[in-house]
């Protein structure tokens, strides 16, 4: 497999093209059966998850995602002093933002997203992005529905707003309607 390290933004940084998700390692419902595959797996076996962490960083890769769910941070914690240049970009759906915040930071990492299930549901997302900015971190939103949070009114006019979008072959979660 041949990684593309990085493609050019319109703000002139680079960012990483290919970011390693963590939705089988939290068993994501959007795998449906294979999502106990997945529990099987993963669910208690740090040295599984580390092992393919290990291999997508050996091959390149620049970016690991994650969530806020604290086996998976633990995780990573364990991971993060062999790998510690590749960049994390953090989802949370936890009311304490600031913890995760700071979680990230120990990390080192760059990018916080808010998770969709609070963004599609109509969440004011003005502290989470004012925050993540006082903290030094590139916010971002994940959402289903981009085309319904793009007015300038629910998110503000920040320039540097990254936005987390589902995009597979079965189109599952990709309501791109506005």
């Amino acid at each position: 497999i041949q990684y593309i390290n990085s493609l050019p933004s319109p703000i002139g940084k680079d960012v990483p093209c290919i970011v390693l998700g963590c939705s089988p390692f939290v068993w994501g419902r959007q795998f449906d059966a294979k999502s106990a595959l997945y529990e099987s797996r993963f669910r208690g076996k740090p040295d599984a998850v580390i092992a393919v962490w290990t291999a997508f960083a050996e091959s390149g890769g620049k970016a690991i995602h994650i969530v806020d769910d604290e086996d998976l941070c633990n995780t990573f914690d364990e991971f993060r002093p062999q790998w510690p240049d590749i960049d994390v970009w953090f989802t949370i759906s936890d009311s304490n933002i600031e913890k995760w915040c700071q979680r990230l930071m120990a990390w080192g990492g760059t990018r916080i997203f808010r998770h969709a299930k609070q963004v599609d549901s109509g969440e004011d997302l003005h502290t989470f992005i004012d925050l993540a900015c006082a903290c030094g971190l590139k916010p971002g939103v994940a959402t289903h529905s981009p085309g319904k949070i793009t007015k300038p009114e629910l998110i503000g006019n920040y320039e540097s707003l990254s936005f987390l979008v589902p995009f597979n072959p079965r189109q599952y979660h990709m309501d791109i309607s506005p």
